[in-house]
């Protein structure tokens, strides 16, 4: 996990019984991020080195940053304040325009 739990628990403002299910959402946004980038993200420089030195970094590998957490953060927040509700398209959208700069292999 790269966002961590302490941070995803303090943006919803929720307690730490609350923890199992914040990580499920935590790994759950931080694939599809990954997946929107087209490109996986690694939580410091020492792991993505460590992938590109055994061959699984894949194509245009990043280290995550600001944005890629922000993302994360926005997707968690919407997840976990409408347990139960389908997802918005609007908390998706955010997230996306967060991670825009940083995709790649758009087709174009």
């Amino acid at each position: 996990m790269i966002t961590s739990l302490d941070l995803a628990r303090r943006y919803c403002r929720a307690s730490t019984s609350d923890d199992v299910l914040l990580t499920l959402l935590v790994e759950a946004a931080e694939g599809l991020a990954e997946k929107f980038l087209n490109r996986k993200v690694f939580a410091d420089q020492v792991a993505l080195d460590a992938a590109l030195a055994d061959g699984t970094a894949g194509d245009s590998p990043m280290v995550a940053n600001a944005q890629f957490r922000a993302a994360v953060l926005e997707m968690v927040s919407d997840r976990y304040d409408k347990r139960g509700d389908q997802p918005t398209p609007a908390a998706m959208t955010r997230a996306e325009r967060i991670l825009w700069t940083d995709r790649v292999g758009l087709g174009v």
